[in-house]
């Protein structure tokens, strides 16, 4: 286990919300500020079958320790963890466990069910295509009763991915600035 601290963006939402691609725009943005991270995402961590929800959690928690070993050993301490994230607190305690030192922000994506089914139909070209759509719906739809308890969301549909990546790193505060927009031009 590492023990050195982690700065954690997890980046949550259904399956086809945009999570990995805004993922890679973070890291493409950060590079461009000369900020230190890592990204990764959870799929990678229990792509095994079967699992039982014991072990997908024990494969998950070994394996994000492990990767987590690896890049806090090459000096990095922000990390980029990008998932479905569910169930908050039962993630959050997984991770923990994994990286005990970590401070966590939580980014939540939403888009509407239209916009999920679209954007499904150009990823899921195999034979999983209606299950992954009914996974999603249900996903989204759990996600919106939480933000209705007051979990906060942005907003993917009819945005660039550009601008929504900016918006992340603010809340994060991965980038400081001192009248100057990092990614170009002036801040306002």
């Amino acid at each position: 286990m590492s023990t050195g601290h982690v700065h954690l963006l997890q980046i949550a939402g259904p399956a086809g919300v945009g999570k990995t691609t805004l993922g890679w725009e973070i890291s493409v943005q950060l590079r461009q500020a000369g900020v230190a991270h890592v990204v990764l995402d959870s799929d990678e961590l229990d792509r095994a079958w079967p699992l039982s929800d014991r072990e997908r959690e024990s494969l998950n928690r070994a394996n994000l320790s492990a990767f987590w070993a690896n890049a806090s050993a090459l000096g990095q301490s922000r990390l980029i963890l990008v998932g479905v994230f569910l169930r908050p607190h039962a993630d959050r305690d997984w991770i923990a466990r994994a990286l005990p030192h970590a401070s966590l922000t939580r980014v939540v994506l939403e888009a509407s069910d239209a916009e999920l089914e679209r954007r499904l139909r150009t990823r899921e070209i195999g034979s999983g295509f209606v299950d992954q759509l009914r996974r999603t719906l249900d996903q989204a739809h759990q996600f919106r009763d939480r933000r209705r308890r007051g979990e906060d969301v942005v907003i993917t549909e009819g945005r660039e991915v550009r601008d929504l990546a900016r918006e992340v790193i603010e809340r994060v505060g991965w980038v400081r600035t001192r009248g100057k927009d990092p990614f170009g031009g002036r801040a306002p």
